[in-house]
C-alpha cells in the first residue's frame, strides 16, 4: 500500500497554490514565511500507521503543536496507505486538542492520539470529531487565499 511522501505532498501544495515552501531546519515541516507578503504558513505531514481496527492513527506532540502555533496559519496533511491524504486546517482540528485529552510518556512527552477514519478524525478521549474527505483541499483552501 503506497503512501505519499512528505515531499510529494509539498509539491502538490506548491503547484496547486503557487507557493514555494522551504524545510524548517531540524524539523519535519515546511514553511513559507511570508505568503503573499502578509502572513506565515506552515505545513506538517505526519505519516499515519494503520491500526488493526481499520483506522489510521498518529500522535501529535506538544512540541509539534507549539511549533505550528507560531505561524499565522497551518495545514496538516495526514498521509495514509493507498495514497489517501487528508488535508486539514489546523484551526479546525485545534478545538479537539484539549489538555484533558493528552497523554504523557517518556518517548513522546505530552501528546494527543488521533484516529483517522475514512470520513472523520477523532482525538482519543474527546467525544467530538472533524469530518473530512480524502484527497480534498476544501478544508485548507482558505489558508492559501489571502
Amino acid at each position: 500500500m503506497p503512501i505519499q511522501t512528505m515531499e510529494e505532498v509539498i509539491k502538490i501544495l506548491e503547484t496547486r497554490y503557487n507557493i514555494n515552501f522551504t524545510p524548517v531546519r531540524g524539523k519535519k515541516v515546511f514553511n513559507d514565511t511570508h505568503i503573499n507578503g502578509e502572513r506565515s504558513i506552515v505545513v506538517c505531514s505526519p505519516l499515519s500507521k494503520m491500526h488493526a481496527g481499520g483506522q489510521g492513527w498518529i500522535d501529535l506532540t506538544r512540541i509539534q503543536i507549539d511549533l505550528i502555533e507560531k505561524y499565522d496559519a497551518a495545514a496538516i496533511a495526514f498521509r495514509l496507505p493507498n495514497r489517501q491524504t487528508y488535508y486539514v486546517n489546523y484551526q479546525q482540528i485545534s478545538p479537539l486538542l484539549t489538555e484533558d485529552c493528552t497523554f504523557n510518556n517518556q518517548r513522546e512527552g505530552i501528546h494527543w492520539k488521533l484516529y483517522i477514519w475514512p470520513e472523520r478524525i477523532e482525538v482519543r478521549r474527546n467525544v467530538g470529531a472533524l469530518h473530512i474527505t480524502s484527497n480534498s483541499f476544501e478544508n485548507i483552501d482558505v489558508i492559501f487565499k489571502v
